[in-house]
């Protein structure tokens, strides 16, 4: 079962520059059976040791080519190293095997808005919302989508669900300034400063 720690590491691991753990990974047996090496690389995931995650994923897809979140952790990790085309073929091939997938969702349609496709890519994260309405990050994620499409008003409702969720998201309310210092709503945009600067102050203690 997915977990929101899951949903949190696969966020890192797209939008954080993390430093690789063990320097020697695992010994992936090919002859164990595929939840053994399937545990091992999530092991070596969870210790940062990105090299190592990545061949035991792939190891363990040559067992279980059906393997939903095989799919989807290898997806993220070709994402975090640049390899945005296969980390699509990966993140798709997980959706295509558990639609019900809203990590799978947030990170393609995060993928497709950072390569300019706004229309899949608010699709996409409209669907992972429908399936985990109370993900901040993936409204702030469609609110950047809304506003590289020109939808200045969906952008500023998706900002706003996001702090329904969490008042302290800064990228929200730093979008929110934004926006509301480009519609002349100065009052506003000090508002939101103020409330942004109270959020910084809180994520530095």
């Amino acid at each position: 079962m997915r977990t929101s720690t899951r949903t949190r590491f696969a966020v890192q691991l797209l939008f954080a520059v993390l430093l690789a753990g063990c320097a020697h990974g695992p010994d992936f047996d090919p002859q164990a059976p595929f939840e053994e090496t399937y545990a091992q690389a999530v092991a070596a995931l969870n210790a940062n040791d990105f090299g190592a995650a990545e061949e035991g994923f792939r190891m363990a897809l040559k067992k279980n080519p059906r393997h939903a979140n095989c799919h989807y952790y290898l997806g993220t990790l070709l994402a975090r190293r640049g390899e945005e085309e296969m980390a699509i073929v990966g993140l798709e091939r997980a959706i295509e095997l558990e639609p019900a997938f809203p990590e799978a969702y947030y990170n393609l349609g995060t993928l497709r808005m950072n390569r300019g496709d706004l229309d899949l890519a608010i699709k996409l994260l409209e669907e992972s919302i429908r399936l985990n309405p109370d993900y901040p990050p993936t409204y702030v994620n469609l609110g950047k989508a809304y506003f590289l499409a020109g939808s200045l008003e969906l952008a500023g409702a998706a900002y706003e669900e996001a702090l329904s969720r969490d008042p302290d998201s800064i990228p929200a309310l730093a979008n929110l300034e934004m926006l509301a210092r480009g519609a002349g709503e100065e009052e506003q945009a000090r508002e939101y400063e103020r409330r942004l600067e109270e959020a910084r102050s809180k994520s530095n203690h």
